[in-house]
This record gives C-alpha cells, structure tokens and sequence, in this order.
C-alpha cells in the first residue's frame, strides 16, 4: 500500500515505515475489498453472475479500483458478453493516476 502522505510503499500496518502516519483505515478498508473480491468469486462459481458483478463493484473501495474491473471484465466474457467484457478490460489497463 502507498502512503497517501509521503508515497512510500509499505507492505506492513497499521503505520506508514517512512513517516509514521497511521494507515489502519486503509487497511481495512484494503482488507474489506478483499472479501468482497472473494464473496464474488464465489458466486461466480455458482453461476450467480448478477450477484457476482454486484459484489464485484464492493471491491472498489480502497486503491485504483483495477481489481474489481479486472474481475468484472472476466465476469462479462464468461457471460459472453463482450461489449462489456471490452469495457472492463479498458478500465482495468488505465494507467494510475499520478499525484
């Protein structure tokens, strides 16, 4: 995860390694997205694609959001829908935005 603050990647929580700002919202809020990301998963699994995609937009929350798109545009092209596979796909190949 990147500090907001001074940028620094920091592979370990609650504080930032290079100036100490405390991250444990951000972690939560990372580990939340996984959850959704995995609560998706698995009604993809048991071809519940609507809820599939629904909990996929929960994986969102924190970072640059490609995760989710990643995970939607596969979603779409398994449903065999392509336009919107397309679209994801797109989404999830943006660059980051820079600060």
């Amino acid at each position: 995860m990147r500090c907001p603050v001074c940028r620094a990647e920091n592979a370990v929580g609650p504080y930032c390694r290079r100036c100490r700002v405390d991250l444990s919202v951000l972690w939560r809020l990372r580990e939340q997205s996984e959850r959704h990301r995995q609560r998706a998963w698995a009604l993809a699994a048991d071809g519940r694609w609507a809820q599939a995609i629904a909990w996929a937009e929960h994986t969102d929350a924190c970072c640059d959001g490609r995760d989710g798109a990643r995970l939607r545009a596969l979603q779409h092209l398994l449903q065999r829908d392509f336009t919107g596979a397309w679209h994801w796909f797109c989404q999830a190949r943006r660059p980051r935005a820079t600060s």
